[in-house]
């Protein structure tokens, strides 16, 4: 017969027959690895989705004020930080302004807490729909909260913070929540 490095080849029909039917009893078998691996491939992927999705809510969570669903104080010293460094860095104005809401106990105490929750609420959105987007308002706790006005002086610091004044005296009376 014919050799291939020293070896014989031999051509009959039973080795053929036995090479053709060990090739037809494979395919299927390599077809369905190939359909498994799909499956574990897609399985993977929609947990990694799942995955991402939980992180996305845990960083979410750990960052903001569940209840005004502001930046919290953890997110707003990391914000300030950034902001002192910028301010080191490139000698850009920065102004911070902290809002405390007077006698807010009282609120609590004469209407309910659920009211004091809602008054938090609306002030957070009347606060908010003031500042520019560079600004931060966050909830610094109980009823303070903390504005970063990067890229502010004195002067606008000021016109800022009678704005939000301005907005939370618009606040409805509180019968209105």
């Amino acid at each position: 017969g014919i050799g291939w490095c020293g070896w014989p080849l031999r051509f009959d029909g039973r080795s053929e027959l036995l090479h053709l039917g060990t090739l037809l009893l494979c395919i299927p078998g390599i077809g369905l690895l190939g359909l498994q691996m799909s499956a574990v491939r897609q399985r993977l992927e929609r947990e990694r989705l799942r995955l991402q999705e939980a992180l996305a809510e845990i960083e979410r969570l750990a960052t903001r004020d569940a209840l005004t669903d502001l930046p919290n104080r953890r997110h707003a010293e990391q914000a300030l930080d950034a902001a002192l460094a910028r301010l080191r860095r490139l000698g850009e104005p920065l102004a911070l302004a902290l809002v405390d809401l007077d006698r807010f106990k009282l609120v609590n105490d004469q209407h309910g807490h659920a009211v004091g929750d809602a008054v938090l609420r609306r002030l957070a959105e009347l606060a908010g729909q003031t500042l520019r987007r560079t600004d931060l308002l966050a909830r610094w706790g109980g009823e303070e909260f903390m504005v970063v006005l990067p890229g502010t002086g004195l002067d606008a610091a000021m016109a800022m913070a009678q704005t939000i004044r301005h907005a939370l005296l618009a606040l409805p009376a509180m019968g209105d929540f």
